[in-house]
């Protein structure tokens, strides 16, 4: 069934006038939207805004990232009528109009975007201002920023959201003693030498995400953390792959925790470049299967982007993680020159434990299995703990 999503009230909302040069503020792009049974109601909410940017009439848009709440009542002050709104467990979609804007955002929750689109660059930069004002955002300073991607129909879709990890000193006995002290050699870089590709393996449960946010948040300063959720599309997708490697920083500044948009060009040339850590966890299928034919296949697009002609002008650190064993993966990701480092995360040994909780039967386990008998996380409802278990998974 092809709809109008903006129904009657659509002509409302565009420019005045009669002929197409006045009613759109640009080219009108080619535009189809069909729903169905499965068409979320949400997504007619956000739609509106499209329509609207797609067929010109507010082809001027840009994004403001607010770290705190906002509410409807809040853009009402700012002159801006409701037109659209779908309220869900997650949050609200709302889509609203002002004087020559259309505005649309998921509300209700912390670490917000609210969606901007006007017809002229004028107009925007003032509206984007006025809601900078309003929102100047209320995260605590020792928040990280991540961006989180995924690979949408589109290209690829980034989120950006702030975690309050914990720092090294507090992680570091989380690890055995030989993983502790080779996380610690990384988390005091200041910039990395000597390669671009980093490999954390061991068996599930033995703390490698735990230790990439004490990572990130030590790093913070002049690393930016980038999250990549579906590794298949990101190896797959050439397009893909470069817009991760290539996408701006974060925008956070080192000193203030401000956005650096408002430093002046001059300025932001004078001080280093960030670097960026792409995060591309659970790799074992492809790492093995490379090992396993002999060919780098999608993978050598990646290396060679990262230490080739490209790489060089990138600062880009990648952070594979993966249960295999070391001597499983491929060579030419652990190359000298290429590979910064491999950490390996095992088990906590019975003398650590022992060490660690001298309440607890000394044997050998995960981080996870020993948080677990401290009471730090729950055992597993219906089962029995058990030792891990042996190899990889």
């Amino acid at each position: 069934m092809m709809i109008d999503p903006m129904s009657t009230s659509a002509t409302d909302l565009r420019l005045a006038g009669g002929d197409d040069d006045v009613r759109f503020g640009a080219p009108g792009l080619p535009l189809m939207w069909t729903a169905d049974d499965a068409t979320a109601i949400n997504g007619l909410a956000a739609m509106a805004q499209r329509v609207l940017v797609a067929d010109g009439t507010y082809p001027m848009t840009a994004e403001v990232r607010v770290d705190g709440s906002v509410t409807i009542a809040d853009l009402e002050a700012l002159g801006f009528t409701l037109v659209r709104m779908h309220r869900a467990g997650f949050g609200t979609t709302i889509f609203m109009t002002a004087d020559g804007v259309a505005l649309s955002a998921l509300i209700d929750r912390r670490d917000i975007t609210l969606y901007i689109a006007t017809h002229d660059v004028t107009s925007l930069d003032a509206a984007v201002a006025r809601m900078t004002e309003r929102f100047p955002g209320t995260a605590e300073p020792t928040a990280t920023k991540i961006r989180t991607w995924s690979l949408g129909r589109f290209g690829g879709h980034p989120t950006e959201v702030r975690h309050d990890f914990p720092d090294w000193a507090s992680t570091r006995s989380n690890f055995p003693a030989a993983t502790c002290e080779v996380v610690a050699r990384l988390v005091a870089l200041e910039r990395p030498i000597g390669g671009s590709v980093m490999v954390w393996h061991g068996p599930p449960g033995t703390g490698k995400t735990t230790a990439i946010r004490a990572l990130a948040r030590e790093w913070q300063g002049w690393c930016d953390l980038e999250l990549v959720i579906d590794p298949e599309s990101f190896f797959a997708n050439a397009g893909y792959l470069i817009e991760v490697l290539t996408s701006g920083p974060l925008g956070i500044d080192e000193d203030t925790d401000e956005n650096t948009d408002a430093i002046g060009d001059d300025a932001r040339a004078d001080r280093p470049q960030r670097w960026k850590l792409v995060v591309v966890e659970d790799c074992d299928d492809l790492l093995l299967r490379a090992a396993r034919s002999g060919s780098n296949g999608q993978l050598s697009r990646l290396l060679n982007v990262c230490d080739g002609l490209l790489g060089q002008e990138l600062n880009v650190i990648v952070l594979f993680t993966t249960n295999a064993p070391l001597g499983a993966i491929h060579p030419a990701v652990l190359r000298p020159g290429r590979c910064l480092a491999t950490v390996e995360f095992g088990p906590f040994s019975a003398t650590e434990v022992a060490a660690r909780a001298p309440g607890i039967t000394a044997r050998e386990m995960t981080l996870a299995e020993l948080m677990a008998a401290e009471g730090g996380i729950p055992d597993v409802l219906g089962a029995a703990s058990e030792p891990h278990a042996r190899g990889y998974l």
